[in-house]
This record gives structure tokens, sequence and C-alpha cells, in this order.
């Protein structure tokens, strides 16, 4: 990481690797240091303004995957029709796939540029309609697990870049990290359980958030009143070799931390850490 070039308001928070060796294995997560190396295939999680993340994505991403100019959404569920709307909003051409006619005429009616096909999207010929070939994208979010899942797999197959079901039960998605046909999975259930997660810390800890399929956790911290974190500049505090200040909140405003910045007692404190290092987190915000 010392050898890429000077990311401005931005912080690679987590690294899940794409090939296994002596000390992560293949999946593994690490929280990156200085002396890290970034491999072809690893799944890199940045946090930084929206200028930043800009930046980093156009040196981490091939010039042919840049572009998102095709999506193709099975279901005029409310959430795809959100989401249609969404990607509208930047110019995404979208086509929406729902066999049932009364809603794709309300989608039709909601949505000013996508177009709107009555089909069934398990079909060949409704896929191939769509446009399934030159897809960038393809989200299925039907409301029906299992339909979503072999939506997704057919997409693929027919030529989808990449497929996103939307997953209702929570029990699916350790399961869906067996079928490589998938690029990921989205679950509305992941918000709740960040808040149970909350709720279970300590006192000093506001939020927390599980990155998928990431054996890393996003925690909002708060430092309490002489607590350690707060004596002296983040590159003087010994903190967890699995964990890393990677924003700093002050009112409605986000800021990458460098090394020379303290944190101040009451300041909030987005932490990137792996679940063993969470403890030895939490002492460090921990108010005498």
């Amino acid at each position: 990481l010392r050898a890429m070039p000077l990311m401005r308001n931005a912080l690679i928070a987590a690294v899940k690797r794409s090939s296994g060796g002596m000390i992560v294995p293949k999946g593994g997560t690490i929280i990156p240091k200085g002396d890290t190396i970034i491999h072809p295939g690893d799944e890199i999680f940045v946090v930084g303004t929206r200028e930043a993340v800009e930046e980093v994505l156009s040196t981490a991403v091939r010039p042919e995957e840049e572009l998102l100019d095709r999506v193709i959404i099975a279901g005029a569920s409310r959430i795809g029709v959100y989401l249609a709307q969404m990607l509208e909003e930047i110019s995404v051409h979208v086509t929406m796939i729902e066999p049932d006619l009364a809603k794709a005429e309300a989608a039709s009616a909601l949505l000013r540029k996508a177009t709107v096909l009555h089909g069934d999207y398990l079909d060949d010929d409704a896929l191939e309609e769509a446009g399934i070939g030159a897809a960038d994208g393809f989200v299925s979010a039907t409301g029906e697990d299992e339909i979503d899942i072999m939506a997704c797999v057919s997409a693929k197959q027919k030529g989808a870049t990449r497929v996103y079901p939307l997953i209702q039960k929570p029990r699916y998605l350790p399961m869906l990290t067996a079928i490589p046909t998938l690029d990921g999975a989205v679950s509305r259930h992941l918000t709740s359980v960040s808040r149970i997660l909350g709720l279970i810390r300590r006192d000093e800890i506001v939020a927390v958030a599980s990155l998928h399929e990431v054996d890393a956790e996003v925690i909002e911290m708060v430092a309490g009143i002489g607590s350690r974190i707060s004596k002296q500049p983040i590159s003087q505090v010994k903190f967890p070799p699995d964990a890393l200040i990677g924003a700093i909140i002050e009112g409605d405003t986000v800021r990458i931390p460098t090394g020379s910045d303290t944190v101040k007692e009451g300041q909030r404190v987005v932490v990137f850490s792996l679940p063993h290092a969470i403890p030895s987190v939490e002492r460090f915000f921990a108010g005498r």
C-alpha cells in the first residue's frame, strides 16, 4: 500500500483475499497495513469521500468494467421499481421484466425512461428480448428467494456480466457463497442484524454493521471521557493490529484521519475490525 499513489480522503479498510497463503486462507479477511500487497482478484473495501472513492475505482478497476450502462431488473416489486428510479437518475438504461400485467403497467407509469416488459423472467425469450447478452448487471427482486436465485443463475448463463438476487431469508446467505454463478446477494435483513449487534455492545458503541461475506465489522464508536484513544495522536496509539480507525465524524462531516490526528473525547469514530479484536477496541474507547 505504501507504493500506491497517495489517495486523499480515502482509506482501504478491509481486504478479502482471492488466493490462500500460510497466514490468510483463500477468502480470508485482513485489515491492511502499510506493507499489505493487493493481489489481482482481491476484494477491497474503501471508506472515503465520493470523489476519493471514484479515484480509487479509476486505479483498481479495468476500463471495460468502469461503465454501468445497461441493467435488467426482474420483478416490479417496490424495491425493484425504486432501484430502477435510482438508476434512471444516473442515466443507466434499465429494462424491467414483470409477469403480472397490472404490476407491469403500474411500474411503466412510475418510471420515466425504463423499458418495462410483460413476460416471464425465467423464460429464455423474455431474457433475449430484454437484451440479456449485453447487460452489465442483472438484479432479481421478485420477493421469492428461490425464483430470484434461479433467475440470476439463468441470466448469468445467458451473458449478464454481474448478477445479484435480493434475498428475504437470511438463512440462504451462507449457502449462496457456494454458487459461483452469483456475484453477490443483497439482504434487507442485514440492517436489522446490525441494530441487534449494536444493542448487545458496550455503551461506547453507537452502531455495528457486518460486511457481506467478509469477516469484519464496521463499528461507530464514541471516545469516552479519559479514554486511551483520546490521549495521543493516532500514530502513537498502540491500536489492535486487526483493527483501524477509518473515519472521524465531526458534526455533519466525515473526515479520513491521518496519523497526526488525535481523537477527542466525545467524538464519534468509525472503526473497521476483525471480530476477535473488538474487545480490545472497546477498551481503547472506554471512559474512566
